[in-house]
């Protein structure tokens, strides 16, 4: 399913000064299922998935943004809030010799609920699938500015044939809406996808 943007979504980016100063964000990995404990006493979640395409400059194929949202049930620790996870997916995509990869992906998000994603650990901003799911690709930091979030990727990024791993933040809004998404390449151009935010 894509994700058709109007005029109205592309200016949200507008609404962040340049000059706005990033705070880090606390990132921690997870696995899966355990994660879904924090959202469902049962462990079990029920997932609403949409895709918006986009191909990088010199590269061929369709790539996606794959948006995911769940609700979290009383009595979950998270309860009353909603899960927004992300995953960026390259699978579909060739390149020359050449590469053209994705380093990384930025949204309007609002204020971020903490939550308890890993055991043991203080309450994080955003928490990375990185087993029990999908993906070879982690997340090397990410940042706010304002309501802006951006996720950078290590390396060379989300290249060709890999998928990030699902990357997730947590909102006090239940109900999500259709919004821009600025994805940006290892050849230093950018570009602009759908996406689903509080």
């Amino acid at each position: 399913m894509s994700i058709r943007i109007g005029i109205a979504a592309l200016a949200l980016f507008a609404l962040v000064p340049a000059a706005a100063s990033a705070a880090d964000l606390d990132v921690v990995n997870v696995a899966a299922p355990a994660i879904n404990c924090v959202f469902n006493a049962t462990c079990k979640v029920t997932v609403f998935d949409t895709y918006s395409s986009f191909t990088p400059n010199g590269d061929s194929g369709e790539a996606h943004l794959q948006s995911r949202t769940y609700a979290a049930e009383p009595p979950a620790p998270l309860a009353g809030k909603m899960a927004y996870l992300y995953r960026v997916d390259l699978t579909g995509v060739t390149a020359p010799a050449t590469t053209n990869c994705v380093t990384a992906v930025q949204f309007v998000f609002g204020p971020i609920t903490k939550g308890p994603f890993a055991p043991g650990s203080p309450p994080k901003d955003i928490f990375v699938v990185t087993s029990g799911g999908l993906g070879s690709v982690s997340v090397a930091n990410a940042t706010v500015a304002g309501n802006i979030v951006t996720v950078n990727f290590p390396a060379r990024g989300v290249c060709p044939g890999q998928t990030s791993y699902f990357f997730g933040l947590v909102s006090a809004t239940t109900v999500p809406v259709n919004a821009t998404a600025r994805i940006f390449y290892g050849s230093g151009e950018s570009a602009t996808t759908g996406v689903r935010v509080p």
